[in-house]
């Protein structure tokens, strides 16, 4: 599974970067863009579910596979019509971000920092509501932008919010450590 990780990190932190330096010339392409991306979540949904069991890993093996129906849409069927491709990204985003902020009410009824992550989600199904309502090239280029910061947030806020609880967890024991040692 650590393969995997590293193999998602460099993807994801690549691909980030090529769209937000190369928005312009990622722009015609942008629909299979985003169905590569929505392959890339569907295949760790589906590989997670398999090696862990669906119930256990938490993820939906229909949902990932319904994800592949409409990545492959984008690629192969959708690409030529932007209203399409759009609402398909919008609805996906919204879903996507819906599953991200479980994760933050998790952390945050856990006591865990995850504030800057709840706002992003946030942001970004408004944005993806825009999409759905408004779908034109303006909206296309702005959620490419958000896309490529997305995909980068996506491998980092797990490492952040990992070297964070250690940091959190360290303070607490350093704490009680000298809370014991003044108890008579």
């Amino acid at each position: 599974m650590k393969v995997l990780a590293y193999v998602k990190f460099f993807i994801f932190i690549l691909s980030g970067l090529a769209i937000l330096i190369f928005h312009e010339a990622c722009l015609p392409y942008t629909s299979r863009i985003v169905g590569l991306v929505m392959i890339a979540f569907a295949t760790e949904d589906i590989v997670k579910s398999v090696r862990e069991g669906i119930i256990k890993a938490r993820t939906s093996l229909f949902e990932a596979l319904v994800v592949l129906v409409l990545a492959a849409l984008m690629i192969f069927a959708v690409h030529d019509n932007m209203e399409t491709y759009l609402v398909i990204w919008g609805t996906w985003s919204i879903l996507r971000e819906g599953e991200e902020i479980t994760l933050c009410i998790h952390r945050i009824s856990r006591k865990k920092l995850a504030y800057l992550s709840l706002a992003e989600s946030l942001f970004v199904i408004v944005l993806s509501l825009l999409l759905i309502i408004h779908p034109d090239e303006e909206h296309v280029i702005l959620h490419l932008y958000i896309l490529g910061v997305e995909l980068i947030l996506e491998v980092f806020f797990p490492i952040f919010y990992t070297l964070l609880d250690r940091w959190i967890e360290k303070r607490k024991a350093k704490k009680e450590s000298v809370v014991h040692k003044e108890d008579p």
